[in-house]
């Protein structure tokens, strides 16, 4: 599992190189990025989002690469010269103890409505319903802020975004 960055080097330094840079870079962002897409996930079904089915296979995609690199170092690297060095879980973690094996956080899927519907979320509110009061943050002149407001589809058809335009144009 070479890096682009790795075939620049003599042949007899790529191991090293996958060992002490790119594994440690690339396993802990890819660990990073697992939490940061459930995170998205959980968020945006609960705002009932389509966008949460996505990131749900982000966040699998993920843990599969991961489970690829890991087993590139034990059995592959080297011809298996560090074989079960990367052993420890490193994912999954719901007590102090290092889990039994790795577990992909849990992840939500969305059922889109069978007809196109709005939904709306103010920047820093998670409830999409029109049943709580949404509100942007406060705005103050001397800090100059900006915020945004997200309008999205939930169901199937029709993109809202370009009948609003067309409504608003």
């Amino acid at each position: 599992m070479p890096s682009r960055y790795s075939r620049l080097l003599p042949a007899d330094w790529q191991d090293a190189y996958f060992q002490l840079v790119y594994y440690p870079t690339v396993a802990s962002a890819g660990i990073a990025n697992i939490y940061t897409a459930t995170t998205r996930n959980h968020l945006y079904a609960k705002q009932v989002r389509p966008l949460a089915n996505l990131h749900a296979k982000q966040a699998e995609e993920l843990f599969e690469k991961d489970k690829r690199l890991t087993c590139y170092y034990n059995d592959t690297l080297a011809n298996g010269k560090w074989k079960n060095m990367m052993s420890d879980i490193h994912i999954g973690y719901t007590q102090w103890s290092m889990p039994k094996q790795a577990l992909l956080p849990s992840l939500q899927q969305v059922t889109l409505q069978d007809t196109p519907s709005l939904g709306i979320c103010p920047e820093g509110c998670e409830a999409t319903d029109y049943t709580d009061k949404l509100a942007l943050p406060l705005f103050d002149a001397l800090l100059d802020q900006t915020y945004y407001i997200d309008l999205f589809n939930r169901g199937k058809g029709a993109s809202i975004s370009r009948q609003l335009r067309h409504k608003l144009g």
